[in-house]
């Protein structure tokens, strides 16, 4: 669950992005994960879905690398896009601030901390 004020909205990286809207101090946890909430599927419960839901999967939710598992986050987290210059970063399953945010900025998370692969 967001720990911030947030809006979604057309982003410059790709499609829709999380936005912070309020000021973030660097360390400030951004988001925590709530496993209980999320879809967790095994590989062969991955398979068993259909190319459409797959690809929803695969879009939206992740191979999660700790859990060996497919895992698609709920609420918003999932509209969280990818940089290479992050100014979030997970610990333990705490999105935290890299860095200060200024109210306006998109929410940038490297999925390489979390992710294996997505060409699984």
């Amino acid at each position: 669950m967001f720990m911030i004020k947030y809006l979604l909205k057309p982003s410059g990286v790709s499609g829709i992005g999380v936005f912070a809207n309020q000021s973030v101090k660097k360390n400030d946890i951004v988001h925590r994960a709530m496993l209980s909430d999320d879809l967790i599927l095994s590989m062969a419960e991955f398979h068993q879905l259909t190319d459409d839901q797959k690809t929803t999967v695969q879009h939206f939710g992740y191979f999660d690398r700790r859990l060996k598992k497919w895992r698609l986050e709920s609420g918003d987290i999932k509209f969280c896009n990818h940089s290479e210059t992050p100014n979030v970063t997970l610990v333990n399953t705490d999105l935290l601030a890299l860095s200060d945010i200024s109210s306006g900025d998109e929410i940038l998370h490297n999925y390489e901390e979390i992710e294996e692969s997505r060409e699984i």
